[in-house]
């Protein structure tokens, strides 16, 4: 199944704001049916890192750890399922909404939308303001506390839906593939077919960034091929 994959997502969270590149904790939460019964098994994934915005959705480091972490549950649900990203990492809701009360005494007279409260790109920042449904004219006085509230949700927890991956198919890897147990990894030889070899992607082998993956492939196909030019002579 492929591997190291970026999340389709439409909403206006990060609508409008590609190639903004910010820190950010993402949770990926999938359910399945149990079989014989029908409750429900929940599995979470967390991942911290660089998060990019794409025209298309969601990618970056943080993602894509995701997605070889939970690369065949993924497959299974037919890449759709929920993720919650915290946009501050280090920062809870609680934190932040005490802090979101602090302004409303010291900023006073600014509006919400212009001002640079958190570490945050400010177009970022902007769109997370009007998702909370505060307007670009609204001074934090003004500010009734369910908006406070829910634009603290919205730093700290925002839902998105995803709808597939990669639209271009640009998976970089693959999941899954000849059991490690089943190969000597001293020639690359298979323990099950002598003089069968294998190397990179056949074998189930993947990891969470390229570079792996290809420092792999490298060497396991020079130890086959070194291992095959000496049973030849």
């Amino acid at each position: 199944v492929p591997s190291l994959f970026t999340f389709n997502i439409k909403d206006k969270i990060i609508e409008g704001i590609p190639g903004i590149s910010t820190e950010a904790e993402v949770q990926l939460r999938i359910e399945s049916n149990l079989k014989g019964n029908n409750k429900r098994k929940s599995k979470s994934y967390i991942s911290k890192g660089p998060t990019l915005i794409t025209h298309w959705g969601l990618s970056g480091p943080g993602i894509l750890k995701l997605s070889a972490w939970a690369a065949r549950e993924l497959n299974a649900c037919d890449y759709k399922f929920q993720i919650r990203v915290n946009w501050l990492p280090d920062e809870r809701i609680t934190d932040v909404l005490d802090r979101l009360n602090q302004l409303r005494k010291e900023e006073a007279k600014r509006t919400v939308y212009k001002t640079k409260v958190f570490d945050l790109p400010s177009r970022l920042w902007r769109n997370l303001v009007q998702s909370a449904n505060i307007n670009s004219e609204d001074k934090w006085a003004d500010v009734p506390k369910s908006k406070m509230e829910l634009l603290s949700k919205r730093l700290c927890a925002s839902e998105f839906r995803v709808n597939g991956k990669s639209t271009f198919k640009e998976e970089f890897v693959t999941a899954g593939g000849i059991d490690l147990k089943e190969v000597n990894f001293k020639t690359f030889e298979s323990k099950i077919f002598p003089s069968l070899y294998f190397a990179g992607e056949v074998l189930n082998i993947d990891a969470i960034t390229g570079g792996f993956n290809f420092q792999n492939a490298w060497t396991g196909a020079y130890i086959a091929a070194k291992a095959i030019t000496t049973s030849v002579d």
